[in-house]
């Protein structure tokens, strides 16, 4: 993702803070819209609704479990350089 998006976290052996927010903001906010998104939907009145809301909702649980690896990884990844 970060090559995708070109974020470079690291730029000349310093961490790049700049980058560093707008990887996190990034990756924060597309969460955040998950979980509304599944609770939205989950709050409908169909059935469909409400079985496609709990699948956006699983979604956003395991994207969760998955923001919160990445964050330990970019620390550890970092922590040679604070």
């Amino acid at each position: 993702m970060l090559l995708v998006i070109n974020i470079s976290l690291i730029t000349n052996g310093k961490i790049n803070y700049f980058d560093l927010f707008l990887f996190e903001a990034l990756l924060t906010l597309l969460g955040v819209g998950l979980w509304a998104i599944g609770l939205d939907v989950w709050r409908g009145q169909s059935r469909a609704r409400k079985i496609g809301g709990r699948l956006v909702l699983l979604l956003a649980a395991s994207y969760s479990v998955a923001w919160l690896g990445s964050n330990y990884w970019v620390y550890t990844q970092l922590r040679d350089y604070l």
